[in-house]
């Protein structure tokens, strides 16, 4: 597995976990686990990481991709369309690291892109 962690101000950690909470609300846990840098020299750090579990009530489990794909396009909570969050991940994970091939997500944006494609 792989993935980024962001540090933050320990001034600013009180506001952004209330946002965290807040935007994770429907049914995340939040968890920590040791964060090993891919820099070798650099020491594991502590990270905090929101996850859904099967007790949520949002959680698919091992869904077919295209109904995973037709809950996330058409579904949304308090902090935006399911879709958009998606869609920009994608994104963000190909500027991020270009080489990452996350078949996964990318036939996941795949679907749902098509699936918005067919709504009215």
């Amino acid at each position: 597995m792989w993935g980024y962690a962001y540090e933050v101000d320990a001034g600013d950690v009180p506001q952004v976990i209330d946002y965290l909470d807040f935007r994770e609300k429907n049914g995340y846990e939040a968890r920590q686990a040791l964060f090993y840098p891919r820099d070798e020299i650099l020491a594991p750090i502590q990270v905090l990481f929101y996850i859904a579990t099967p007790d949520n009530p949002s959680y698919l489990g091992p869904a077919p991709l295209d109904e995973l794909a037709n809950h996330i396009a058409h579904s949304a909570g308090p902090s935006g369309k399911n879709s958009e969050y998606l869609l920009n991940l994608a994104q963000a994970v190909r500027h991020l690291n270009p080489d990452v091939k996350e078949s996964h997500l990318f036939q996941l944006e795949t679907l749902v892109e098509n699936a918005l494609k067919i709504e009215p």
